[in-house]
């Protein structure tokens, strides 16, 4: 499972579902979670109905705290569920389950050797997070029970000794977010072959709607533990149907984030299923090599893969480029390509998420030091919890050397009764968009409080102080991050992640970009047959190039043109500048990267105007060159 590149999540079809058998063996696919309905021997829901030839990884869902009348008709009486199930779902036919009593487990592990027996290559173990069911104040209306994370620990335990018992050649245990065990014993989690998440970034509803800072937080939390562990992990998002950017930005959050990403069929745009695309897939492990379909549209990504190769189809695919090196190859038609993963422009940044918590007192500041040395002079927190944002602040701690010790503390915070008080809550801070652990910090006292161990609150007095050995390692960041990117055929954008004022770009005598970036070191990126450059800031068309940075720009300041335009240069006092026009008072010259002369003055109406190439005006552009002023 750990070289599994694609995956789709289809637990409302079954082996016995008319037509997926065809619809999987004609799909690139290569694993998929289907549904098995509950306690059942009936042949028809026999693996080999779907895959007979075996190319496919298929797993069969289990229900591991969840139970129903349709799935165990057995534990019914007159339509009644036995004494030991919890409360029912405020919709659907499910109830929790009191999955601590041996009733319970010899049904799970019923249901398991039944998969092995229909010949299922392994059981997506969902709602393996099922103890929060019984947490106090749950929506079923079961009373706490103070066990429930080392009792659902202690199923699952049953479940891998059973499996392991059966000395098969693989048998693969796949668990929907074990939360609860991975709270209380994360060495358990070792046995499994991957985690899955249904809904990151997007709710399952579809519509469009995201979790809230505490939600992502908690993902992160348990992301962070998953990726120590070395478990592949996977996740099913939800953007609203038809909205194609939603659907790019929930692959890319998910592979940027280390999972290998799929989308609800139902909510990609147009008709998308198995057989007609868009196709996902991510680079993974050693499987490094990501090919795309030839006659569908692709997205294709390099997820955490420091060294991948993408390879576009026809039909203009997005191809995302993993941290390190990338080879990207798009194909005949108008791709989109992103020169490295999303994060990369978070490189060696410090990002912190706050927000205020408060009624009508003070506003809340935050304040940071690295070193001893203020890094974030108090700061006010203006954004409210209740607002659903956050006040995101980056710190680029290059200028305090190597970081020893980093503190957040508060100003400002009161508290004068329930009806006037402020504090400040945070989630993880991210170092280059990795998450540091709250574990890997001390607190001052009483005036720190978690949050189920992704937030923070600071009271009155509040400081957390994380040790320089939380911010050692750039995890995803390679010193070497050149990547060789051929658009093909077709109009190709290539996508950077900061503002175009960092990046150098250089036009070899081949036609050849190299492009690099000043600040994170990614390139030189080696580029062709790309028609557009997409900055955060701004958009170049590299057929009427607009000046990029390093490129030779001049101003005029005799207040008339330049005669370099009728081909007779004209002398006479210039200011060079190194990366924008001067827009004061008269006119302006500039040959950019690409070898685009441009003017801006009264003449131009004072907008910026492509007049041709530096070839369109020799011998002027030579003669103004041997005049002192050099080319770029």
């Amino acid at each position: 499972m750990s070289n599994v590149q694609s995956f789709v999540y289809s637990s409302g079809a079954t082996a016995a579902t008319p037509g997926f058998r065809e619809r999987i063996q004609a799909s690139p696919i290569q694993m998929f979670i289907v549904g098995y309905p509950g306690d059942t021997t009936d042949p028809a829901f026999s693996r080999s109905n779907i895959d007979p030839d075996r190319k496919k990884i298929i797993l069969g869902g289990i229900d591991v705290a969840e139970g129903s009348q349709a799935a165990q008709p057995y534990l019914f009486v007159n339509g009644q569920p036995p004494s030991w199930f919890g409360g029912k779902f405020p919709s659907g036919e499910w109830y929790s389950v009191q999955y601590w009593r041996p009733e319970w487990k010899e049904v799970v592990l019923r249901q398991i050797d039944q998969l092995i027996a229909q010949g299922y290559d392994g059981a997506f173990l969902d709602v393996l997070y099922g103890d929060n069911e019984w947490e106090p104040g749950n929506v079923y209306g079961n009373p706490p029970y103070a066990d429930r994370k080392v009792a659902m620990a202690r199923l699952f335990s049953d479940i891998v000794a059973h499996v392991k018992a059966k000395n098969l050649p693989h048998f693969y245990l796949l668990a929907g977010n074990p939360a609860g065990i991975a709270d209380t014993d994360p060495s358990l989690l070792t046995a499994l072959d991957g985690v899955f998440f249904d809904g990151m970034f997007y709710i399952a509803a579809g519509n469009g709607s995201q979790p809230s800072t505490a939600g992502l937080a908690w993902f992160d939390t348990y992301a962070a533990i998953y990726r120590r562990l070395g478990i592949p992990m996977f996740i099913n998002d939800y953007p609203p149907k038809g909205d194609i950017a939603a659907a790019l930005q929930a692959f890319a959050t998910g592979n940027d984030r280390g999972w290998i990403t799929t989308l609800d069929p139902e909510n990609m745009p147009g008709d998308v299923y198995l057989n007609t695309g868009p196709f996902l897939m991510t680079a993974v492990g050693t499987s490094t090599v990501v090919t795309g379909s030839k006659s569908h549209r692709n997205l294709l990504s390099g997820g955490q893969v420091l060294s991948a190769t993408l390879i576009g189809g026809d039909q203009g695919d997005h191809l995302f480029g993993g941290p390190g090196s990338n080879v990207i190859q798009g194909g005949a038609g108008d791709d989109v390509i992103y020169a490295h993963s999303a994060s990369a422009v978070q490189k060696g940044l410090l990002t912190f998420d706050f927000y205020a918590h408060n009624t009508t007192a003070l506003v809340p500041e935050a304040q940071i030091t690295i070193n001893g040395r203020m890094a974030l002079p108090p700061t006010p927190i203006t954004a409210l919890d209740t607002s659903g944002t956050t006040q995101r602040i980056q710190i680029d701690p290059t200028p305090f050397g190597p970081i020893e010790t980093l503190v957040i503390s508060e100003r400002n915070v009161s508290y004068a009764g329930s009806e006037s008080f402020s504090n400040i809550r945070f989630s993880m801070p991210k170092y280059s968009n990795v998450p540091i652990s709250f574990k890997l910090a001390s607190f001052a006292g009483q005036s720190v409080s978690m949050m189920d161990g992704t937030l923070a609150e600071l009271d009155a007095g509040g400081v957390i102080t994380f040790p320089g050995s939380a911010f050692q390692v750039q995890a995803g960041f390679p010193a070497d991050t050149r990547s060789v990117i051929d658009g093909g055929g077709g109009s190709n954008t290539l996508v950077y992640g900061a503002n175009y004022t960092n990046y150098a770009v250089r036009k070899r005598a081949d036609g050849v970009l190299d492009i690099t970036s000043a600040r994170t070191a990614e390139g030189p990126d080696e580029v062709r047959n790309v028609q557009t450059i997409q900055f955060s800031d701004r958009r170049i068309d590299l057929a009427t190039a607009l000046p990029l940075r390093n490129s030779c720009l001049f101003a005029y300041a005799a207040g008339t043109y330049p005669e370099i335009f009728s081909g007779t240069p004209t002398f006479g006092t210039y200011q060079q500048y190194s990366y924008a026009l001067y827009a004061g008072s008269g006119n302006a010259v500039g040959i950019d990267a690409l070898g685009g002369v441009w003017v801006l003055g009264p003449y131009t109406g004072g907008v910026l105007t492509f007049v041709g190439l530096e070839t369109d005006f020799e011998p002027a552009v030579s003669a103004w060159m041997r005049n002192g002023h050099t080319d770029c």
